[in-house]
């Protein structure tokens, strides 16, 4: 964030940003978080009361309720994606720009990595952000000064 005063309005828009979907979709790629069960459905264990139900619906050769759908890779990262959302939150430090990350899972070491790689990823797309703005500002001061030198009088 900028050195400038403090505002809820720029704090809040960071809190915003930690919140996106695309930085947390980095998170779950660079972790590899769509492997761990808690994140994608289709790696955890049916409930007991389903394995009772299937196996009653097969004993009497009833049909069970519905199909397996197979969901798509991407449609799992999105799954993927909003579970980690769940587990995260996100605060402020009064009067300060300092900006907390916490994440609460079942295994405190993949809690404490994914809020670390969190910081580490919004850091990165912070410093990305201000290197395309500034790329950005170079390209149109030199169009600018290649025009002012063509059109001047000699």
């Amino acid at each position: 964030m900028a050195n400038g005063p403090i505002t809820d309005t720029g704090i809040n828009t960071e809190l915003e940003v930690l919140r996106s979907r695309d930085l947390v979709g980095k998170l779950v790629d660079s972790l590899n978080l769509i492997t761990q069960p808690d994140f994608n459905p289709l790696l955890r264990e049916p409930r007991l009361s389903n394995q009772i139900k299937t196996q009653l619906f097969a004993f009497f050769g009833v049909a069970s309720e519905k199909p397996k759908i197979f969901q798509s890779p991407e449609e799992v990262n999105s799954i993927a994606i909003s579970s980690v959302l769940n587990t995260m939150a996100f605060s402020n430090t009064k009067k300060t720009r300092v900006i907390n990350i916490s994440v609460m899972t079942t295994k405190p070491d993949l809690s404490a990595r994914m809020a670390n790689k969190m910081a580490k990823l919004y850091i990165e797309n912070q410093i990305q952000f201000k290197l395309d703005a500034l790329a950005s500002a170079t390209e149109f001061l030199s169009s600018r000064t290649s025009c002012l030198l063509y059109t001047s009088p000699s």
